[in-house]
């Protein structure tokens, strides 16, 4: 293990970041998108791992969009798969989100296609982690029919920005309490003091139609690639013995209180609930990898957590076993699904979520200050050997 992590290379990580950053987004950036997909194939092809991409339509959109996968072995065999998404939001150079979880894919993926050993691995990288255009596009353009918003999509009136501000904040609070869109848009408009614009209940009105529907599916808005694919693999019965996602994973901060948790999670209470290396959550400093094991993931994590706490990587982790099963993590913590590691999960598949936290450490979260300059790199690089340390294990164990 020594011998091979120490192949990972500082450089390789900056390099795709810097290769990737800017705004990758299915309506704006459709070009960048295009590209990212183009330089990630490139970079797996040249390592030698055959790279295989699953096309699919959207609704309303006459382009395709593309899964990318590659194997170290058969990909009939079963496997655990690294999975991250090369897509951003609108105007975000996604740097961190998530350029730096496709940076670890890639050079995880370089160093094991060097080994001349049999290792399982999957490599996987979605398109539309971020939301469906189709949804987006249509309420983007029936917000500046109704002048709402330009067609920057700014608010057009301080009236409408300070009442959405608030609306939004409430509606993802009950969102994360396990409430469907149509509940928490409801909750969030009988909590607000402002009055509703007539604009924005026009807008609402239209905003429903498109929501309601997903409530009726129970549909998530996002991850809408990694739902394909998971839908095509089980069709076709394949195997997948675990999984191990990694999303906005590259930021820290050593100031002290730069580490934020929901407002009901004490200090006594994230002790109780998470194992930790080298983190103070009295001191509440953002410099570690927060990882979310699910149901069944007990080999996994406890391989990842030695390998992370070995001297020759020495990470800094926290992470927390959520042994229950997917409705009850889907009803009480619906945070923890935000990623695509969600729809796996809903089908029993093991595995760890592995991210900074997002917006709960990096400031800069979907905007367009996500840039490679906030980024630790020796903490990727960190991440990046602890996961290869766990790939070899669950291989040779």
């Amino acid at each position: 293990m020594e011998k091979v992590i120490t192949k990972v290379k500082i450089e390789n990580l900056y390099k795709h970041i810097f290769n990737l950053e800017g705004p990758r987004h299915p309506i704006k950036d459709l070009d960048n998108l295009e590209s990212a997909r183009e330089y990630i194939v490139a970079e797996l092809d040249r390592y030698g791992l055959k790279s295989h991409q699953q096309e699919f339509k959207v609704d309303g959109f006459d382009e395709t969009f593309k899964n990318i996968e590659a194997y170290t072995s058969s990909d009939s065999q079963p496997q655990i798969i690294l999975i991250s998404h090369y897509d951003t939001v609108a105007n975000c150079p996604g740097a961190n989100d998530n350029a730096s979880g496709v940076a670890l894919m890639l050079e995880c993926a370089r160093v094991l296609a060097q080994e001349n050993k049999d290792f399982n691995v999957g490599f996987l990288c979605f398109s539309l982690e971020e939301g469906d255009p189709y949804i987006e596009l249509h309420c983007n353009k029936k917000a500046q029919e109704l002048g709402m918003t330009d067609e920057l999509n700014r608010y057009t009136s301080v009236k409408i920005h300070e009442f959405m501000s608030k609306y939004t904040e409430l509606f993802y609070s009950f969102r994360s309490k396990g409430k469907l869109y149509i509940e928490a848009n409801q909750a969030a408009l009988n909590e607000m003091t402002l009055k509703t614009p007539p604009i924005v209940e026009n807008y609402f009105i239209f905003w429903k139609e498109l929501y309601e529907e997903l409530d009726k599916k129970g549909q998530n808005y996002y991850t809408l690639g990694s739902e394909l694919w998971l839908k095509e693999a089980l069709d076709k019965k394949k195997q997948i013995k675990g999984i191990l996602c990694f999303d906005t994973i590259a930021y820290t901060n050593k100031k002290l209180n730069s580490q934020w948790f929901p407002p009901s999670m004490s200090p006594k209470i994230l002790r109780n609930i998470f194992k930790t290396h080298k983190v103070d959550f009295d001191e509440m400093v953002g410099n570690f990898i927060s990882i979310i094991a699910s149901k069944g993931s007990d080999e996994i994590i406890e391989t990842f957590s030695r390998n992370a706490s070995n001297e020759l990587i020495d990470l800094p982790y926290a992470y927390a076993h959520f042994n229950i099963g997917y409705e009850q993590i889907a009803k009480t913590f619906p945070d923890l699904l935000r990623s695509d590691h969600g729809p796996f999960w809903r089908e029993n598949i093991p595995g760890l979520f592995l991210t900074d936290t997002a917006n709960f450490r990096f400031p800069y979260y979907h905007t367009q200050a996500d840039t490679i300059e906030k980024l630790d790199f020796g903490f990727l690089t960190q991440i990046t050997k602890a996961t290869i340390a766990t790939l070899i294990d669950l291989n040779t164990n």
